[in-house]
């Protein structure tokens, strides 16, 4: 009866030691959204280990942005610009959006919305551009660790207008959204 005794303690120790073998394996656990979240586990040991984790820095799109409207004047009889602070012959400046990030393209929403007196001057403002309510991609360029990626975006007004239009001032109320493009 000692025996079997002596035999069953001596199994049940080598069964404790083949169990603390096997979680000596390493394992990984991954449960960050940005990422993973690594753990590392060695078991009891008399001898030297090396453990190995490796860590996401994971750093969101940022940005810094100004926006600018920019007036403008038609002469009523001819439907011709008089002046404007921006013009081309594409049209007159109307608003400008200046983006600063630390990544080389950003996401922005244009939208309009235009009050003032009665008469159809928003036939003459459909062909703004970026055209109305349009969402687009804004490269930027440049860009290093000490100077951020840099772009404008600008809304050019028509260079005519119908004529005859009603007098008076027209408010072009422009909203740019900017959505930063994180893909984790």
């Amino acid at each position: 009866m000692k025996k079997v005794l002596i035999l069953s303690v001596i199994a049940m120790l080598a069964l404790s030691v083949m169990a603390l073998a096997s979680t000596a394996n390493a394992h990984v656990l991954s449960n960050n959204p940005y990422g993973s979240a690594n753990l590392v586990q060695a078991g009891p040991t008399c001898s030297s280990s090396s453990l190995t984790v490796y860590s996401v820095i994971g750093i969101e799109q940022g940005f810094v942005a100004t926006a600018t409207s920019y007036d403008a004047s038609f002469c009523g009889a001819t439907g011709n610009p008089l002046n404007s602070s921006a013009y081309s012959s594409d049209g007159y400046l109307l608003a400008s959006l200046s983006v600063e990030s630390n990544m080389a393209t950003i996401t922005v929403g244009v939208s309009y919305t235009l009050t003032g007196p009665t008469g159809d001057l928003t036939g003459d403002l459909s062909g703004l551009n970026p055209s109305n309510n349009s969402s687009q991609v804004l490269p930027l360029t440049d860009g290093s660790l000490s100077t951020p990626w840099s772009g404008t975006l600008k809304v050019i007004g028509p260079s005519h207008i119908q004529q005859w239009v009603a007098a008076g001032d027209y408010k072009l109320a422009t909203t740019f959204t900017i959505t930063p493009q994180n893909t984790f």
